[in-house]
């Protein structure tokens, strides 16, 4: 239920109308036709829907910023490893 709320509120931010947020939310139709063109983006690498590079540049940092800590994790993880705990026979 909130979350259809949320949609409510994202629409009529997103077209400053509230019939047309209501002709979006309610469009079974339109909602299929970006379904397919998304379809269309993944499979087949058509660019139907818009990318826009501020997003691509945010997306493309943080998967660097991910990266970096998994390589410092994995080379931690091996250098306890080389290392045995000394154990006095």
């Amino acid at each position: 239920m909130v979350d259809r709320r949320l949609q409510a509120l994202h629409a009529v931010a997103k077209y400053l109308s509230f019939t047309k947020a209501a002709e979006t939310l309610l469009d079974d139709a339109a909602l299929m036709q970006f379904g397919f063109r998304f379809l269309r983006q993944v499979l087949f690498g058509e660019n139907t829907i818009a990318v826009h590079e501020l997003n691509i540049e945010q997306r493309r940092q943080r998967v660097a910023e991910r990266l970096q800590q998994l390589e410092r994790e994995a080379a931690e993880r091996m250098a306890r490893e080389e290392d045995p705990p000394d154990v006095d026979l």
